[in-house]
């Protein structure tokens, strides 16, 4: 916020104390310019433009009620800077207060105390991570024990048609943002929604050629996971992964 802060400020002071348009721009006029954003795509994201532009008129020393001062010009600078930062603030703070509320909420509905809580999200997120890193590298026998053998065996046979078809898809830069709507089936299932991003793309495995998507581009992503509990192991694994479209 400092930052906005700071760029609003030194563009009022540029303002009062620039020189006049007409040294700046010959003839008192100057051309558009336009502000494009890089695009976005997938999961939601989404692209953006603006553009901005006018013609400046030559300046007149004196108009009908006087020049207004540099101070002037200040002291409305500041206070717009002032209102600003305060709708900012305000903006961030309700965000804030927000997810805690939503984050309380999500905790409230895992039963068990705080430490057995944790102890949950602890699992979920580590069968999560190991899982997609498995599926990066083609190869899940490092993540066999976070899966039931119904899904062991889906997400296998997934893999071995790709590399049969030469190509391989690969979930690069994992990141986990956000666990949300804890839903208990029954005492031994539950479900989770994950939001997450990655860079996500298909590569061809004789040649290392992209085929689709793109390895700079992260993408966001929601699933919601279903884990039973394994008695024998003692811990949950991950038996259903169901996505949800973010368009």
């Amino acid at each position: 916020m400092k930052r906005i802060v700071i760029f609003i400020l030194a563009f009022f002071l540029f303002l009062t104390v620039s020189p006049s348009v007409s040294q700046a721009t010959a003839g008192g006029h100057s051309g558009g310019r336009s502000v494009h954003s890089s695009s976005r795509s997938g999961g939601g994201l989404r692209s953006y433009s603006g553009s901005r532009g006018g013609t400046l008129g030559t300046y007149t020393p004196h108009y009908y009620g006087g020049t207004r001062s540099p101070l002037g010009s200040l002291v409305s600078g500041l206070f717009f800077v002032g209102v600003a930062g305060f709708s900012i603030l305000r903006k961030k703070i309700r965000v804030h207060q927000s997810n805690v509320a939503a984050r309380q909420d999500f905790l409230a509905a895992i039963p068990g105390n705080n430490q057995k809580k944790q102890h949950l999200l602890q699992e979920v997120e580590m069968a999560f991570l190991t899982i997609q890193n498995a599926w990066n590298q083609s190869s899940l026998e490092a993540a066999k024990k976070f899966y039931t053998e119904k899904l062991y065996q889906t997400h296998l046979a997934i893999l071995n048609e790709q590399r049969e078809k030469g190509f391989a898809n690969r979930t690069e830069k994992t990141q986990l943002q956000e666990l949300s709507n804890y839903r208990l089936i029954n005492p031994n299932s539950f479900s989770v929604q994950i939001y997450f991003t990655c860079l996500d793309y298909e590569e061809e495995l004789a040649t290392g050629r992209i085929l689709a998507g793109s390895t700079s581009q992260k993408q966001a992503f929601l699933q919601t996971w279903y884990f039973d509990y394994d008695d024998s192991d003692q811990c949950w694994k991950a038996d259903y992964i169901q996505p949800i479209s973010l368009s």
